[in-house]
């Protein structure tokens, strides 16, 4: 299920792929942060944070994602990001 939000989203929940930001890779951007290989944990703290309105300095468009997701879809997704490698032939 996580690898299926990341990349397609929930349109019944209003979400949009995490592609659409943070790439097919997880990777990131120089203005958005890299997912892959970050802790389960990690990311399902984040988007907890972003989905009770705790992260307040960053893009309203996590907020939104965020309380649109369940728990089963956050750790369906941190899951899923857990286990990509975090740069093009990195050992993790």
């Amino acid at each position: 299920m996580g690898r299926y939000v990341f990349h397609y989203g929930d349109p019944f929940q209003d979400v949009p792929p995490c592609t659409t930001c943070h790439g097919k890779d997880a990777r990131g951007s120089k203005t958005l942060p890299r997912l892959a290989g970050q802790h389960r944990k990690y990311i399902v703290n984040q988007l907890l944070a972003f989905q009770s309105g705790k992260r307040q300095t960053d893009n309203a468009m996590m907020r939104h994602i965020a309380r649109r997701l369940s728990r089963l879809a956050m750790e369906g997704v941190a899951l899923f990001l857990s286990t990509l490698k975090p740069e093009a032939g990195s050992g993790k």
